[in-house]
Order: structure tokens, then C-alpha cells, then sequence
């Protein structure tokens, strides 16, 4: 594994832990409930391109490989040890670029806590301090 993963990042009640294959139920579970309140900002896939996993286990195992390269951090996002959404670092590259971008999505029911907001902070606090 990279430097720096796995990890799990706390800060009272939220916590960050990496998304594993045991968190299928839930993830679809609460992507279901808010399809509609979500798809504001989901990326979507261009013309053509068929390049997502066809599974939920083929995405986590495919987010484990670009981890253990150094290339992402893919994050469960836990309140109160209840799973509510998903964060992802990704696009890391070194070098004299260093950068990477942030992905995110939040169960609806949790939004406008500052819920994200604390975790986003804490993913790139791991990334500078850590990484």
C-alpha cells in the first residue's frame, strides 16, 4: 500500500474510513433514496464510453488498485458509525504538478450540517500533512 493508506480520519461523530466492498447495501441503499436530489451533480458518462465497473465490487476493487498506486483515496463518509456517502481524492499525480481533485456525494437527509464540508477538510489535511 502507499504511504498514507488505508487510512481512517475522525474528528468526533464523522468519520472517514476506506469504502470496502461490505459497504454495497448501504451505498445503493442511500444512492437509490436520493437519485433525484443527486443527480444535480453526478458526472455523467459521455457518448460512447462504457468504462464504469458493472458492479459495486468491481468499482471498490478497481478504487483499491488506484489507491495502492498512490493514485486515489477512496473514502466512506460515517456518521455515528452510519454510513452516509462517499469521498473520494483522485487524479493524485506527483512531481512538480502535485495536485488531485475531490469527489463527493452526501445522503441528503445529512446535507447542510457541515458535514462534508469538516470531511473535505480532512481528506486534504491527510493529503498535506501525510501524503
Amino acid at each position: 500500500m502507499s504511504a498514507g493508506w488505508p487510512v481512517a480520519l475522525g474528528n468526533g461523530p464523522l468519520r472517514l474510513r476506506p469504502l470496502a466492498i461490505g459497504d454495497r447495501r448501504d451505498w445503493r441503499r442511500i444512492r437509490q433514496r436520493n437519485v433525484a436530489w443527486l443527480s444535480r451533480w453526478d458526472a455523467t458518462t459521455p457518448p460512447g464510453a462504457d468504462a464504469r465497473p458493472r458492479t459495486f465490487g468491481a468499482m471498490v476493487r478497481a478504487m483499491h488498485r488506484e489507491a495502492r498506486a498512490g493514485r486515489q483515496l477512496p473514502f466512506a463518509l460515517e456518521y455515528d458509525g452510519e454510513f452516509i456517502g462517499q469521498l473520494t481524492v483522485n487524479n493524485i499525480v506527483r512531481g512538480s504538478a502535485q495536485f488531485a481533485s475531490v469527489g463527493y456525494w452526501i445522503d441528503e437527509a445529512y446535507a447542510g450540517r457541515g458535514l462534508m464540508t469538516l470531511a473535505v477538510a480532512m481528506a486534504v489535511d491527510h493529503c498535506f500533512f501525510e501524503l
